[in-house]
């Protein structure tokens, strides 16, 4: 079985997209309509268009999960402009996510990406004035559903702040984006690798399916067969099926 790696990228916007979509040669995936959704010719790179909204980035993730046909060593990523109280604009990868008046935070993993800066970020329903933390709609959402279907470390909150008043400056926006973008496509290197790894441990391992056709194995000794069949293929050259040609029984 192969399974191969990959990174589901989401986003709030069509501006925040078209870096993504022209550096991976994406295109849009006119069988999907209740998101944007877009990939490449080989599916490796995906991206989903989720606008504004609380709920939206969680709907939208499990929408691209589904169109994708991903598993559980595909690499996410949640990239956004976030909003700040500075006029001083920087990218981060984002560590602690709080949800609006609430007593509640997570804490995405940040393994081996200490080349970008870190922050914290809120998620609101409406943003404030005085708050000194990045805020967003979609971190918080999107983390919560994100975390259950794949690994912390497959996972990457990405977020360029940006002030109030400069929020619908777009050609700022764009050379934002442009200065930042080599940094955003290393912290998807890591993730890649990650992703590679983790590819290595849900495919089946060599003879399984040969296996299991000769002889019957109940749910618990399928998971037994897998984990013997690992040790074998890392330890053993000889033929195995050659080897338990006269085996009857599990």
């Amino acid at each position: 079985m192969y399974i191969d790696s990959r990174i589901c990228r989401l986003v709030s916007s069509k501006e925040e997209a078209k870096p993504f979509i022209e550096y991976y040669k994406m295109e849009l995936k006119k069988e999907f309509s209740l998101f944007p959704v877009y990939s490449d010719f080989l599916k490796q790179n995906w991206l989903v268009i989720s606008g504004e909204g609380e709920e939206l980035s969680s709907i939208a993730a499990i929408y691209l999960k589904n169109c994708s046909k991903s598993k559980k060593n595909v690499g996410w990523v949640n990239f956004t402009f976030s909003l700040t109280s500075s006029n001083i604009s920087n990218l981060y990868i984002i560590d602690t996510i709080i949800k609006g008046n609430k007593d509640e935070k997570l804490y995405p993993s940040i393994v081996s990406m200490n080349f970008i800066k870190r922050a914290k970020i809120i998620s609101v329903s409406d943003i404030t004035e005085n708050d000194h933390l990045l805020q967003d709609f979609d971190s918080y959402d999107f983390y919560k559903t994100v975390s259950k279907l794949v690994n912390k470390e497959l996972i990457a909150i990405i977020k360029i702040s940006i002030s109030k008043n400069e929020i619908n400056n777009k050609p700022l926006k764009e050379n934002l984006l442009k200065n930042n973008f080599e940094k955003i496509v290393q912290i998807e290197k890591v993730l890649k690798k990650y992703s590679n790894i983790e590819s290595t441990s849900i495919k089946l391992p060599k003879n399984y399916k040969k296996i299991i056709k000769l002889i019957h194995f109940t749910t618990s000794e399928k998971f037994q067969l897998i984990n013997l069949l690992r040790s074998w293929n890392n330890i053993y050259s000889k033929d195995l099926i050659k080897e338990i040609k006269n085996f009857s029984k599990s």
